[in-house]
């Protein structure tokens, strides 16, 4: 809990799977990494370069940070890498195994946003009363609420499974988180979204934290990957 630690990986404006252009010369490390998470006050920082992964201290001469406005208002900065004393820990192969392990993390983070979305919503629908009913009365708000419970439980199978092929080992474990990462993408904007319209004319105000709820999805969905780019992932990795 000293030491804040972060990833920086990308270099454009998507997540890209492979090695950066981010070069080394000796011990010598130089590129720009942009949207690092918790860059602005990352004491650490595990960057990909052509050929691996390297630790560079957040507190060298050549390290400048720029911050960055992001949807949800979190830590995020375009870090620049000028002959910043750097010491490789490994080559490509542990640049992927890093960023899948990035992924899965996210994947349980937003399990969780989105658990807590559908609860506060299903809460809400159970007090609201509208025509002398309360809006959980109506089925066809029902249909919603089901049709979320489903996919909720979809996700967690699919995030629980890449854990699990993480703590394991496993030799599909690219596939297993590309997976969750499809899955749960397009879960997280599903629940997160009717959170917003099921809230009604509140969901729109910024007093009220469906918006929040949204906001952060948005992010995380985009963090590593999005779902579009790791269904393509999965069909290559599956030979489809």
């Amino acid at each position: 809990g000293e030491v804040v630690a972060t990833l920086a990986i990308d270099e454009g404006p998507r997540h890209t799977f492979g090695a950066g252009a981010t070069i080394v010369g000796g011990s010598k490390l130089s590129g720009v990494k942009q949207f690092v998470a918790e860059g602005d006050t990352a004491g650490l920082f595990v960057v990909s370069a052509e050929d691996g992964l390297y630790l560079v201290d957040g507190a060298d001469a050549g390290v400048s940070r720029s911050s960055r406005k992001m949807a949800d208002a979190r830590s995020h900065a375009e870090v620049t890498f000028k002959d910043a004393a750097a010491v490789k820990l490994g080559g490509a192969d542990l640049t992927q195994a890093a960023c899948d392990r990035a992924a899965a993390a996210v994947m349980a983070a937003a399990l969780g946003l989105a658990t807590a979305a559908f609860e506060q919503t299903n809460d809400y629908l159970k007090v609201r009363v509208q025509f002398g009913q309360t809006l959980a009365s109506f089925q066809a708000l029902q249909h919603r609420m089901a049709k979320m419970f489903t996919e909720l439980e979809l996700m967690r199978s699919v995030v629980e499974g890449a854990l699990e092929a993480i703590d394991a080992n496993r030799s599909d474990i690219a596939q297993a988180v590309s997976l969750a990462k499809a899955v749960g993408g397009d879960t997280l904007k599903l629940v997160s979204r009717e959170m917003v319209q099921l809230h009604g004319g509140i969901g729109m105000t910024d007093e009220h934290d469906a918006g929040f709820y949204m906001k952060r999805a948005a992010v995380l969905d985009a963090m590593w990957g999005n779902a579009g780019q790791h269904r393509e992932r999965f069909a290559d990795l599956n030979g489809y």
